[in-house]
């Protein structure tokens, strides 16, 4: 019985973890495949473009809303969110926005744009990182999850 509960616990959690993805390529496959993807960013490992005060936290994950294969070679990405606990603007109703570009040289450029829950207009500069996958940038695939119909 003990090796029975064993080999079904193994088997439970072997499925359960996500596949990391190493490359444009990789994540363009997943994409074609309606495999749902998870960002992982780590911004100290990221080179910070816009200004500095607009990259909130240390890592965070990111679900995208959207993803797009654009024709130039990239891959397209964005998250949209309510929240009132933006640390720019504290108690106050905001969207967070973000883009996420994942260029065929693995390189993922993400864009911040906080908005106004009221009428999404810009409050702020646009916060923008880039990261290279691999360091700064991850991207995961669960494999326990259904895939799109062919």
């Amino acid at each position: 019985m003990k090796l029975l509960f064993c080999l079904f616990t193994l088997l439970f959690t072997s499925t359960c973890f996500a596949e990391e993805l190493h490359d444009y390529n990789a994540v363009k496959a997943a994409v074609l495949n309606g495999q749902l993807i998870r960002i992982v960013v780590d911004y100290n490992q990221c080179t910070i473009l816009g200004p500095k005060g607009l990259v909130p936290n240390n890592a965070a994950a990111f679900t995208p809303n959207g993803i797009a294969l654009m024709a130039s070679d990239k891959i397209g990405a964005y998250i949209l969110y309510f929240t009132m606990r933006d640390p720019w603007h504290p108690l106050q109703a905001v969207y967070q926005y973000g883009t996420y570009i994942l260029s065929n040289d693995n390189t993922l450029t993400i864009t911040f744009t906080v908005l106004n829950a009221a009428d999404y207009k810009p409050f702020d500069e646009k916060g923008i990182v880039d990261c290279k996958m691999n360091e700064g940038a991850h991207i995961f695939i669960n494999n326990n999850l259904p895939m799109a119909a062919n």
